[in-house]
Formats: structure tokens, sequence, C-alpha cells
């Protein structure tokens, strides 16, 4: 946390995971790139998986929820080496319209954005996990 600027007007509410304790290792194993985006959607709920070639270790990544008519969650992937391969994804489902996502090239490090775009009014973030080289969306009806 901390080094973002603040959030932008409409920015209904910003997370961000829980600094380290301690900083990675130098040479620690990181994913260098998002290699998949699935998801899958049960008794309303959609669960989207962003999956990397390596760990994400706390503090490369973040992530804001956007409300408003075009309600999204935005998905800060941080010190990636190679943009996704796919800039939009249909989805479709009860809880979520579509996946975009975006290549930012910056002086502290280039940054691979996910913005899951949400039924306006009938959608909420309801959890998210990094586990390993997975990132885990949990999206539920309202």
């Amino acid at each position: 946390a901390g080094a973002d600027a603040p959030p932008a007007a409409g920015v209904a509410a910003r997370t961000e995971p829980a600094a380290a304790a301690a900083a990675e290792p130098a040479g620690a194993p990181r994913a260098t790139r998002l290699d998949e985006i699935e998801w899958t959607e049960a008794t309303g709920t959609t669960v989207v998986t962003l999956s990397g070639d390596g760990p994400f270790p706390a503090g490369s990544y973040g992530y804001f929820e956007m409300a408003g008519d075009k309600p999204r969650v935005l998905i800060k992937l941080r010190g990636l080496d190679q943009p996704y391969r796919r800039g939009a994804l249909a989805v479709g489902t009860a809880a979520v319209v579509g996946i975009r996502t975006g290549w930012h090239v910056k002086e502290t490090g280039n940054e691979q954005h996910v913005v899951v775009d949400l039924v306006p009014g009938g959608a909420r973030l309801d959890g998210f996990e990094a586990i390993g080289s997975r990132i885990v969306l949990k999206l539920a009806p309202r």
C-alpha cells in the first residue's frame, strides 16, 4: 500500500494486499507474464482466475473496486516483462460482462492491468486471494 496516487473520483472502494512483513529475497521466483485468464460460474457467483508463469508475491499486485454506471474491478500486476496476449474477453455471466487487459510501460516498472467489467447494479467483489502463481477473484450477485 502507499505508492499509488489517490483514487480518482468514482472509486467506491480501494483495497490492496497487506505489505509483506519481509522483502522478497533477491532472485526469488516471481511471475514475468500473465499466462491465462479463466472463469467459471456456479449459483450466480463468477470465479475469475489469473494465472502467471510464476508466483505473485505480496506487493506485486493491487486491486481497486470502482462503482458508477460501469462498475468494475481493476487489478494491477506490477513488474511483469511481457503483456498478456489478448485485449478483451467476453464473459457474460450473472456477475461479469467481460474482461479487458492493458499493458502500461512505466519508469517504475511495467504494469499489466486487468479490468473485470461487472453487471451494473448487479454484482460485487466477494473475495480476492493470491495463491502462488494464481490470483482468484470471486464476484457475486448483489
